[in-house]
C-alpha cells in the first residue's frame, strides 16, 4: 500500500474535544431553557456549530439568532479550551514518528479560533504540515472540499493519503474525496462508521496500524 500523505480529523480524533463541545452546548442551551441530554447532542457529532444553531433556532428558538447562538457557544467552548483540551493518550509520541515519513494536515469543521484554542493547550500545531479549518473552505464535510484542500495543499492525490475520523459525516467527506478513511470509535460505534475502509477501537492503535503501513512502504 503507497500512502504519502495522512490527513487528521481534530475534534474526537487526535484532541478529546468532543465531551467538552458537547457539555458547552448543553449548559448554553440549558441555560436558554431548553433540556436536552448527551445523547440528543451525540447527533450532531461531527457537524458545524453552524448547523446546530440553524436547527435549534428554526425549530426551538425562533426569536434567537443563529449567528448570536453559534456565537456564544463557540466564545464558551473557547474560553474552556484553552484549559481543558488534551490530546488523546500517544497522539503526540505518534506524530513525531509519522511526520519522519510522510506530511500530515488537518481538515476540520471547526473555525479557526476554535483551532487555535487548541493549539493553545496542545503540542499539536508543530507536526502539522497544512491546516484546513471551517474559514478555508466554501463546503462544510461530509462535503469532500475539506478534504481535497488538504491533500491538494499536500500536493499530494488524495488515493496516497490515509484519512483518520470519528464521525460518519467525516468519513464520508474522506471518501468522497477520494482519501483512504479509517474510522476510530471514540464518538460513534463501529456501526455508525461502517462506510469507513477500515475501523479501529481507538486513536493510539488506529495510529499504530498506519505507522506500520508507513515503515512497510
Amino acid at each position: 500500500m503507497r500512502i504519502e500523505g495522512i490527513v487528521f480529523d481534530l475534534d474526537g480524533t487526535l484532541a478529546d474535544t468532543e465531551p467538552l463541545h458537547i457539555d458547552t452546548w448543553l449548559v448554553i442551551l440549558n441555560n436558554l431553557g431548553l433540556t436536552f441530554d448527551e445523547s440528543w447532542m451525540h447527533q450532531w457529532i461531527g457537524f458545524s456549530d453552524r448547523l446546530v444553531a440553524e436547527h435549534v433556532c428554526s425549530h426551538y428558538l425562533k426569536n434567537q439568532s443563529v449567528e448570536g447562538l453559534q456565537q456564544l457557544k463557540q466564545q464558551t467552548y473557547r474560553t474552556r479550551a484553552t484549559n481543558e483540551v488534551k490530546l488523546f493518550d500517544q497522539v503526540e509520541d505518534f506524530l513525531k514518528e509519522i511526520t519522519q515519513y510522510v506530511p500530515i494536515a488537518l481538515a476540520t469543521n471547526s473555525s479557526q479560533d476554535d483551532v487555535s484554542a487548541v493549539f493553545q493547550a496542545t503540542n499539536l500545531q508543530q507536526h502539522l504540515k497544512v491546516i484546513i479549518t471551517a474559514n478555508d473552505v466554501s463546503n462544510l464535510k461530509p462535503h469532500p472540499e475539506p478534504y481535497q484542500k488538504a491533500a491538494f495543499q499536500l500536493g499530494l492525490q488524495p488515493s496516497i493519503c490515509f484519512a483518520l475520523e470519528d464521525s460518519p459525516a467525516g468519513i464520508n467527506s474522506a471518501k468522497t474525496a477520494g482519501l483512504l478513511a479509517i474510522g476510530v470509535e471514540n464518538s460513534h460505534s463501529s456501526e455508525k462508521l461502517k462506510e469507513a475502509d477500515l475501523i479501529f477501537s481507538d486513536t493510539p492503535r488506529a495510529l499504530a496500524y498506519m505507522l506500520d503501513v508507513l515503515k512497510s512502504n
